[in-house]
């Protein structure tokens, strides 16, 4: 009877144990999800000012694209058919600035490689 009592003793500290560890364990978990979770929320913010920044600078795109096109026809510049155009993203009233392949802003004159229309022979292959 004795050897029963014994053995259930250390089934219950056996149990209590488990119990303990199965705590710690949830525990832990519970720490990493929260952490988890506030990383995602952080991420969240991170992203929704990104979206904020980029639809504010596509904003500023749309009125200096709208304000290029909006000059008189003796104000406005001559635009390249194969150019871009350099659209000012700060609230200033510069114009915007057609690109094309003679454009030196940023760069010397010297540094065009194409100085006229790049034509290829028939046998040619690009490279």
């Amino acid at each position: 009877m004795q050897s029963n009592g014994s053995s259930q003793a250390a089934r219950v500290t056996e149990l209590e144990v488990l119990a303990t560890d199965l705590g710690h364990a949830l525990q832990a978990q519970t720490e990493a999800t929260k952490r988890a979770n506030a990383s995602t929320e952080t991420r969240e913010r991170q992203l929704a000012g990104e979206r904020s920044t980029r639809a504010r600078a596509l904003s500023r795109i749309k009125v200096g694209i709208e304000r290029g096109n909006s000059n008189p026809p003796s104000e406005t510049l001559g635009f390249p058919d194969d150019g871009a155009t350099l659209v000012p993203l700060d609230d200033s009233d510069a114009p915007a600035v057609p690109l094309g392949r003679h454009t030196t802003i940023g760069r010397a004159r010297e540094s065009d490689l194409c100085k006229g229309p790049v034509r290829r022979s028939a046998g040619a292959t690009p490279s």
